[in-house]
């Protein structure tokens, strides 16, 4: 998803990463959407409980690999540190610094804790688009 919506932008700006995130996304919710509607066949099914149950572990691995992945992409400069040996250089400070306020404003700032996560992510990319047009 990061990787066609960055490729949309380079390619049509806004408009291409709009294009990009919304061609990428929409086969899969379509499946999903079918998938959902014939496990609701069997959601009183005790197999398709015990099923689920038994994925739980495997499904929270993936989601726990791919945050990993996605914060040494975006939080980490582990090439520049090796470069300089400076431990100031291991970081990107400026997206460290806005990970940082969403997961204050995400979890203790009250007026902002309720608000849906979409919003955070769409506040996330103009900010770095803005970051992305002073440099």
């Amino acid at each position: 998803m990061n990787m066609a919506t960055y490729i949309g932008f380079l390619q049509e700006g806004v408009l291409g990463a709009v294009v990009a995130s919304v061609g990428l996304v929409t086969p899969s919710v379509i499946i999903i959407s079918i998938i959902a509607r014939i496990l609701t066949q069997f959601k009183d099914s005790q197999k398709v409980k015990d099923a689920f149950y038994g994925m739980r572990p495997a499904s929270t691995a993936l989601i726990a690999s791919a945050g990993m992945v996605l914060v040494s992409a975006t939080l980490v400069n582990l090439t520049a540190f090796e470069t300089s040996g400076n431990l100031l250089d291991l970081f990107l400070w400026k997206e460290l610094a806005l990970a940082a306020l969403i997961l204050i404003l995400t979890r203790w700032v009250k007026p902002t804790k309720g608000l849906h996560p979409i919003l955070f992510v769409v506040l996330s990319a103009v900010i770095g688009i803005a970051f992305q047009m002073g440099t």
